[in-house]
């Protein structure tokens, strides 16, 4: 620096800083330009922050605080956060000739400071033309602006109509009308809040409401419209009932808007309805009426019928209007002159107790009509009044329930019946159909018995008596009209029209002793018979309404005998077969015998299955056979099919007896139902059923129980017959196991039917049967039962006494099914494994040797070994003594390994640099199953030496391959290391090698001790003093 300050020295040097700078600028406006918005809408204010450089701006901050005319809603920028409580916002940097936006959503409030200032109060970088921060009020500067809105109050014109719904402002009392209020905005904003207060006035009942818009609630009157649209419209519908008095101005009128009104204010109504958001309706009520007027006739004119016949009265009303009537009701209580029986009516219903028909509506000009049937009484007051005795509507000409007794007004009215007495001549008679008077004891006969009415009047409640007397036994009955009680002896006839005739027809059984004489009366009767009294009878029926009938009976005789055989004289058939039992009754007159019954009672020796015969029914539940009629000279025969069952060892079992129990006729030389158990009348027979049984037994055997797999073994079964009898039909099942195969030399036919072995139809003497077959033992699998071998009889004609065939539940518990089963084909196979050197060297050969020996009781075939050498062997050769080694699969096939015996596998290999010696030989597959799996493997494995001896060095200085060495000498410290030139002579020795051998002799055979030996050949002897074979070979010294 020379001082004189102007640079050009090259010592000096001067620099100018120029400061960062960038021109912010700052807009804001309202979106869209609605400066003039509705109080209590939304708008958007925008503020743009411009960067016109030159450089980017740091730190920019933007404040804008919302004025009180103003409330927050949200806000949305392309940069940075607003936080509305401080009006701050961190718009952070804004690149050169770049902006950042900032959106504020506002409600306009209804009052308030709506100027709203936003300006730049922060920046990192210098502003050229303006300073963030600084706003005097006037926003001068670019980095600061405003924007002024002027709110406008929303304005909405409500106006009110009501009307009733068709005009009908003069309704009837107790109907429905419809009021419609029907409310306008004619703008220009939408009108919110809207409340239309409409409180029904006393004169209606409030029924159901509708509405565009919103909800009414009945008891306050109010309807809460809520919003209406620029020039829409809602409406409200109130049906209401009219009540007959009350007040029936109804008013509406806005209430409530949260908008103002130019023409009208809410809930001002002085009772003029002067402003157009009010209105009222006045409705009129007119009183219904209805002229009322009741007829009361007897059907068909008959005001003179008979005591005791049905009439009908019909009332009818009619409604002359000019409205329908309502609540109707008529009362016609029945005098006691009259028994009600039914009533039918165009509308409501009768009560027959109290007398009220409850009618319900008529309309104007129409009529409706109660029926009513009755039954005309002997005696009683017959003047039957009816009357209008309530109606909801006013009746001009009369008043309803005020009948004085002269039925003067047009609503009530009466009708007057004088009955007849009535007269019927009723006669009787009574005789034997076919005139029979003289029948056999126990034959049926049939008395009829007839009444007649000759009239003038039906007859009616007529009633006969016939009680049987002893000599008869009722049977059943049949009737023209009525019913029959044979223990009463009653026949309810009911009613004998004017020239009728009912019968009656009662079949008896004629008993053997009694009173035969048969009376029958009429003994009641409604109407008056000019010639007789019912119920009467003084014992000698001199009356026509009265007769009897005598009969005498006569003795029958009918000689009845019973057979009782089998079909075929099957009399010894096996358990299990059907036989056909045959009864055949006899008559051998001189009468039809009726009435036979036969008891056959099966003992439980025998099944019913089904029966046939010539005559008659079969109950096998009670046994008896309902022969029914065999005439003289004739025989019926009854044929029951059964089933023999198994002995049970009860008395008589098998001993059936057949006997009548039962006959109509008497029997000269035997009684029914007598057999005291010797069937020694001709009616009784019995017969005895001789079983055949034969007790079978089945024992089976195998020819060797440690057969081996694919051996062919052979089963016996041995099936013994213990019984009286032969059996025959003999059929034997035998299961055959998945353990076999290969069936074959079945004996006696026997077949095979998928997995089982048949035999049908053998026939076992008394000395018994032995079949048999051939089957192969499969490989063992383990599954369960494999090799149990199960056989049974399945059927036999015989008896068995003490096993059911074919019933074998899996535990062979009775004698005729048994099972034999080999023993699993099980052998132990040992495998060993051992080397020849433990502790080789590295390229030295070893041999494995694989020992697999059969420690159990049976043969091993298919036996195969796996040992997969590790990557530390080099495969040489492998030598076995029964089978072949496979290289490429590893496995050592073996097709036999006797019992006791052992085969071996020697595999030779080159010991490999490569630290993988672990050696596995384990055992693959065999037929057979092996009992012991802990030694199916097993493994051998070296410790290869690492030592290695280098046979060459050049101990000439130059560092490299100074000394004789031996890799991992110091692993055998007790070692003896012996060198000898080419003569034999020992020119180096040491106890305890270390790789210290540099070429100098040490020997005691060199003359000069210590000096350097010669380039040559030489020969080394290394004993490593663990017992391990010397090593030795050719030394190279090469200097």
């Amino acid at each position: 620096e020379d001082g004189d300050s102007n640079g050009d020295d090259d010592d000096e040097d001067a620099l100018t800083i120029v400061p960062a700078q960038a021109d912010l600028s700052l807009t804001k406006f309202v979106v869209d330009g609605d400066t003039t918005p509705l109080i209590g809408s939304e708008i958007t204010f925008e503020i743009r922050v411009f960067n016109d450089g030159p450089q980017a701006a740091t730190g920019v901050e933007v404040v804008d605080l919302l004025p009180s005319g103003y409330d927050f809603i949200l806000y949305s920028s392309t940069a940075g956060l607003y936080d509305e409580t401080t009006g701050v916002w961190s718009v952070g940097s804004i690149g050169a000739g770049e902006y950042e936006s900032l959106l504020i959503d506002v409600l306009v409030n209804g009052t308030g400071d709506y100027l709203n200032i936003a300006e730049v109060t922060a920046s990192d970088v210098y502003d050229i033309d303006s300073t963030p921060n600084n706003d005097d009020g006037d926003q001068s500067e670019d980095d600061e602006d405003n924007a002024v809105v002027a709110p406008v109050t929303p304005m909405a014109d409500l106006s009110l109509n009501k009307v009733v719904v068709d005009g009908d402002t003069s309704p009837l009392t107790g109907t429905e009308i419809t009021f419609e209020i029907t409310v306008t905005n004619d703008g220009p904003q939408d009108a919110t809040g809207v409340q239309i207060t409409d409180l029904l006035p006393s004169g209606y009942d409030f029924i159901l409401f509708s509405s565009t818009s919103g909800t009414y609630d009945e008891n306050t009157g109010v309807w809460n419209v809520g919003t209406i649209a620029n020039g829409g419209t809602e409406t409200l519908l109130v049906d209401v009932l009219v009540n007959p008095t009350g007040n029936y101005v109804n008013v509406a009128e806005v209430t409530a808007s949260d908008i103002l009104d130019q023409d009208s204010t809410p809930n001002n109504d002085d009772g003029d309805q002067s402003e157009d958001d009010e209105d009222s309706e006045v409705v009129t009520p007119v009183t219904p009426m209805a002229d009322l007027s009741l007829n009361k006739v007897v059907v068909d004119g008959d005001t003179s019928p008979l005591v005791g016949t049905e009439i009908t009265f019909q009332i009818t009303v009619t409604n002359d209007g000019p409205q329908t009537a309502t609540g109707v009701e008529v009362v016609d209580l029945l005098p006691s002159g009259y028994d009600f029986i039914l009533f039918s009516s165009t509308s409501g219903t009768y009560n027959e107790t109290t007398g009220l028909w409850t009618v319900g509506s008529i309309n104007s000009g129409e009529s409706e009509t109660l029926l009513i049937d009755v039954l005309v009484n002997a005696s009683g007051d017959y003047v039957n009044v009816a009357q209008v005795t309530a109606s909801d509507i006013l009746d001009p000409d009369s008043t309803p329930n005020n009948d004085d007794g002269d039925q003067s007004e047009d609503d009530e009215d009466n009708e007057v019946v004088t009955p007849i007495a009535s007269v019927a001549d009723l006669s009787l008679t009574k005789d034997v159909v076919d005139g029979d008077l003289n029948p056999q004891v126990g034959t049926e006969i049939t008395f009829i018995v007839t009444i007649t009415n000759d009239g003038p009047e039906h007859a009616t409640n007529v009633e006969v008596t016939d009680l049987l007397p002893s000599g008869f036994d009722f049977l059943l009955f049949s009737s023209t009209s009525g019913t029959y009680d044979e223990n009463t002896g009653v026949w309810d006839v009911g009613t004998v029209a004017n020239g009728a005739t009912e019968t009656l027809l009662i079949d008896v059984l004629v008993n053997g002793t009694g009173n035969y004489l048969n009376i029958a009366e009429v003994t009641a009767s409604d109407v008056l018979d000019n010639d007789s009294a019912p119920n009467n009878d003084d014992g000698d029926q001199s009356e026509d309404d009265e007769d009897n009938v005598l009969v005498t009976p006569v003795v029958a005789m009918a000689d009845l005998s019973l057979e009782k055989t089998v079909v075929d004289s099957d009399v010894t058939p096996n358990v299990g077969q059907e036989i056909t039992f045959q009864i055949t009754v006899t008559n051998d007159g001189p009468d039809a015998a009726t009435g036979v019954e036969v008891t056959d009672v099966l003992p439980v020796g025998f099944d019913f299955i089904l029966y046939s015969a010539t005559s008659g029914i079969y109950n096998e539940g009670t046994g008896v056979w309902n022969v029914g009629t065999i005439q003289s000279g004739s025989s019926q025969i009854l044929f029951i099919d059964v089933l023999i069952n198994e002995p049970t060892g009860a008395s008589g079992e098998y001993f059936n007896v057949a006997e009548i129990t039962g006959s109509d006729v008497v029997d000269p030389d035997s009684s029914p139902n007598n057999d005291d158990g010797d069937q020694s009348e001709d009616d009784e027979s019995g017969i005895l059923i001789l079983t055949e049984t034969a007790d079978l037994s089945l024992t089976k055997s195998v020819s060797n129980i440690d057969a081996n797999v694919g051996e062919v073994i052979t089963f016996t079964i041995q099936i013994d017959n213990a019984g009286a009898n032969q059996a025959t039909g003999v059929a034997i099942e035998d299961v055959i196991p998945i353990g076999y195969s290969n069936v074959t030399n079945i004996s006696n036919s026997g077949f095979i039917d998928d997995d089982e072995i048949i035999w049908n139809n053998l026939t076992v003497p008394l000395t018994g049967l032995t079949i048999t077959y051939q089957a192969t033992v499969n490989m063992p699998t383990l599954v369960e039962g494999e090799y149990l071998n199960v056989a049974e009889i399945i059927a036999a004609d015989q008896y068995d006494p003490d096993s059911t065939p074919n019933n074998d539940n899996g535990d062979q518990s009775e004698d005729d099914e048994d099972s034999a089963q080999i023993n699993t084909p099980t052998v132990d196979i040992e495998i060993v494994k051992a080397v020849s050197d433990a502790n080789p060297s590295i390229a030295d050969v070893i041999t494995f040797t694989i020992s697999a020996s059969n420690l159990g009781g049976i043969d091993a075939t298919s036996v195969e070994i796996l040992d997969v050498l590790p990557q530390g062997y080099g495969f040489e050769s492998a030598t076995a003594s029964s089978g072949t080694y496979n290289t490429d699969t590893s496995v050592w096939q073996v097709p036999l390994v006797a019992a006791g015996l052992t085969e071996t596998l020697e595999i030779t290999v080159t010991v490999l640099d490569v630290n993988d010696y672990v050696n596995t030989a384990s055992l693959q597959a065999l037929d057979q199953i092996d009992s012991n799996e802990n030694n199916d493997s097993d493994t051998a494995t070296i410790d290869p030496q690492c030592l290695t001896i280098y046979k060459e060095f050049s101990p000439n200085g130059n560092g490299m391959n100074e000394v004789f060495y031996i890799d991992c000498i110091n692993n055998y410290p007790n070692n003896t290391l012996k060198i000898y030139n080419r003569w034999g002579n020992l020119v180096y020795t040491k106890e305890g090698y270390d790789n210290t051998f540099d070429g100098v002799s040490n020997g005691r055979s060199v003359l000069n001790k210590n000096e350097k030996l010669p380039v040559g050949t030489y020969y080394y002897v290394l004993d490593l003093g663990d017992g391990s074979k010397q090593k030795s070979g050719w030394l190279y010294l090469v200097r």
